[in-house]
């Protein structure tokens, strides 16, 4: 068997070329924020598209890509506003997620954009079934 301290030291310099320290490669140093815009897909304007026909999933999916980033820019009012609307088309998920740790203004902002979605997107918000 082979010694594999050479090996590992190989692929590790050849890991670091180019990075200013170990802490940047494994993501311990500032981390550099992404300032390219993300356009949106046919799949994110499908889910919208759902979301503001009262689809609480569609809802609770465009939150999701909002608070990660994933499918557009990261934005956590946005995030929070469409969690809101979810979680009043009773979406579990969703209001597990608003009672989540919120800086406060990402509550203020959030709660203003989902109330100009409820305006504008008359249909996002569905009546809840009587029991």
């Amino acid at each position: 068997m082979t010694n594999p301290a050479p090996i590992f030291a190989v692929v590790l310099a050849v890991a670091l070329t180019g990075c200013g320290s170990l802490g940047n490669m494994v993501g311990l140093g500032k981390k550099k924020e992404n300032k390219t815009a993300v356009i949106p897909s046919s799949r994110f304007n499908e889910t919208l598209g759902e979301a503001v026909e009262g689809n609480d999933i569609a809802q609770f999916q465009l939150g999701e890509w909002y608070r990660t980033g994933n499918q557009v820019n990261r934005d956590f009012a946005q995030a929070y506003a469409w969690f809101i609307i979810s979680a009043a088309n009773g979406n579990l998920g969703a209001d597990a997620r608003i009672r989540a740790g919120w800086r406060a203004d990402t509550i203020a902002r959030g709660k203003e954009l989902a109330e100009i979605y409820k305006e504008k997107y008359p249909n996002a918000l569905r009546p809840l079934a009587s029991p």
